[in-house]
């Protein structure tokens, strides 16, 4: 995390360091407006303003959209699919330790080889393009000399609905809420230094990591205490009526069943997803320091930079993120949950610092000659991440969930990766043939309309 803040500032250019886009802007309207006096005394007219200053904001057409943060969306969809399969596959609550309902060499290995390179991977690579998206309206509304805030503020309030629609119809696992209310928080830091960002950027992300280590520590220390053993087996002792509760939901239950857990544990559930939150912000902030840098958008220049981040964050990324799996996996096979949770604190700061070698290379892959006939049907995916994301959740929890199929509990991870895999490998096809003839998916179509106050164009 360190190497790629230092590599960031280094590329931050200072004189944005304190302008608001949309009061600068607005400064410079009333500044063109009139004449400019230069050195001589002579009069020069100021340049034109930008044909589109001063209309509405819209959404941006296809053709003017970022292939390469398209290209991101899509694998991050893709690595987030492969971890929640997991959580798909058997509820929330029986995942305290791996390897819960698995017992195969194959599966085991498998599982080690996620939580090394996938696990808390992915997640940061979709925060971080969330802040990143952030960054870039705020700079369209400051070329048209708008205030952007409204037009964000619906923005954010729709995703929220989402996000608890999301949570109590579909999946309870669900992210979009908390990045709704993190979205708000993002708000805050629009016209801070970028010094300013960073430092809350790690202090955010480390938040979570040190509360799951101190967590760690405490149960490593007292494990061999009776009396904290036995405060603890009071504290978690399951309760039977709320177990059969949990399986009925989950396994044997029907629709209705489901939603009505759902309802009663969405509090619960949703202040359990919120301990994460801060490092949602810390990754957003890290996207609109990257944002402000225009690395991305200009990847060609700053391929030197780019490379650097590779061979760095890869390196420290690696050797971070094994030492988090290995205290996961063997804190798992003894049942010690004091060394789980300094494996997931690990993972959860070396993730993102992997993440950001993932990203690096993609877009250096990205520049590579040939390489787009590959990437396309990938970006597809990622025009459509809001569809396809819901999607998943409908796919996955019919699959395995008492209403749908009903395979919960009875799929290794070896096959949950594989249905993983497959599930994408459709979405790849359906978001291809979808874009040849719509605009966006049905889901951006929606938060579009709601967010703009119109009914937006839906065909090509």
């Amino acid at each position: 995390m360190r190497v790629l803040l230092r590599e960031l500032m280094r590329a931050m250019p200072t004189s944005q360091s304190t302008v608001d886009p949309v009061q600068h802007s607005t400064n410079a309207n009333v500044f063109m407006n009139e004449l400019e006096i230069i050195g001589d005394g002579s009069k020069v007219m100021p340049p034109p303003l930008p044909g589109n200053h001063g209309k509405p904001l819209v959404p941006v057409p296809a053709e003017a959209r970022i292939v390469s943060l398209d290209v991101l969306r899509g694998f991050s969809l893709l690595g987030i699919l492969v971890v929640n399969m997991l959580s798909f596959s058997q509820p929330l609550e029986a995942l305290g330790f791996r390897n819960g309902l698995w017992l195969s060499p194959a599966d085991k290995i498998v599982d080690w080889i996620s939580v090394l390179l996938v696990e808390g991977k992915f997640y940061p690579i979709f925060s971080f393009l969330f802040g990143l998206g952030f960054s870039m309206q705020m700079d369209r509304a400051g070329l048209r000399g708008l205030d952007f805030l409204p037009v964000y503020r619906r923005r954010l309030f729709v995703l929220m609905v989402f996000g608890i629609a999301h949570g109590i119809f579909l999946w309870e696992g669900d992210v979009l809420l908390p990045y709704a209310l993190c979205g708000f928080l993002l708000l805050l830091f629009r016209n801070r230094k970028p010094v300013t960002i960073a430092v809350w950027a790690v202090v955010l992300i480390l938040l979570p990591a040190l509360l799951m280590l101190l967590i760690g520590l405490v149960f490593l220390v007292f494990s061999g205490n009776a009396g904290f053993s036995e405060v603890m087996q009071d504290t978690f002792a399951e309760d039977p009526e709320v177990r059969s509760k949990l399986v009925a939901a989950f396994v044997t239950g029907g629709y209705a069943d489901t939603v009505s857990y759902r309802l009663g544990e969405f509090l619960l559930i949703a202040s359990l997803t919120l301990i994460f939150a801060p490092a949602f912000l810390g990754l957003f902030l890290i996207g609109l320091l990257v944002g402000r840098t225009q690395i991305i958008m200009e990847a060609a220049q700053n391929r030197r930079l780019i490379v650097r981040l590779l061979a760095g964050c890869g390196v420290v990324g690696l050797v971070g993120n094994f030492f988090g799996a290995w205290a996961m996996m063997v804190g798992s096979a003894g049942a010690d949950f004091g060394l789980v949770m300094i494996g997931t604190s690990a993972i959860s700061v070396f993730g993102p610092v992997l993440a950001a070698a993932y990203v690096a290379g993609i877009l250096l892959l990205i520049q590579r000659e040939g390489s787009f006939g590959f990437l396309f049907p990938v970006a597809s995916v990622g025009r459509m991440a809001l569809t396809n994301y819901l999607a998943q959740s409908a796919i996955a929890t019919t699959i395995f969930y008492g209403y749908g199929f009903g395979l919960g509990g009875s799929i290794g991870r070896l096959g949950t990766i594989g249905m993983a895999l497959a599930i994408f490998a459709a979405q790849v096809l359906f978001s291809v043939i979808w874009l040849k003839f719509f605009r966006c998916g049905p889901m951006e179509w929606l938060w579009r309309s709601l967010t703009y106050g119109n009914r937006q164009p839906m065909r090509r």
